[in-house]
């Protein structure tokens, strides 16, 4: 799943499709960032009974849990699907525009706004922990 803000996004395509496009210029996206999805069989052997409740709610702040949703332009439905905050990664801007144009890379869906809103804000609060020794 994309993490990298939609603001930076739009930003970085608006420069790339400029006519006269520079790459040097300092706003442009290096790398985007992506949160690991997993499917309930895939997660729930690596998390702890006592703590799966928690993250089917919603109510641990490494992992967070999306209901069953349609597909966009498709019959097909996603499953319930949960992400780890630590497990994050990054690709770069110009080998995903390559894979989006060559169609080797597809949208199979967006957040609603609804969603976005929580999600996003539970990501970054859990990536903005301040550091403690010990």
């Amino acid at each position: 799943m994309v993490i990298t803000q939609d603001c930076d996004l739009l930003s970085d395509y608006r420069i790339r499709s400029e006519p006269a496009f520079d790459n040097s210029k300092p706003n442009l996206l290096q790398h985007i960032f992506f949160c690991e999805i997993y499917e309930e069989p895939e997660i729930r052997v690596r998390i702890a009974p006592d703590i799966w409740r928690r993250v089917r709610q919603n109510q641990d702040e490494r992992y967070h849990c999306f209901p069953e949703a349609a597909v966009e332009n498709s019959p097909d439905r996603l499953p319930l699907l949960f992400l780890d905050f630590k497990r994050i990664l990054s690709f770069s801007t110009e080998g995903l525009y390559l894979g989006i144009q060559e169609g080797s890379i597809r949208r199979i869906g967006f957040l609603p706004l609804s969603y976005l809103v929580d999600f996003s804000h539970r990501f970054f609060s859990f990536h903005s922990r301040v550091f403690l020794p010990d």
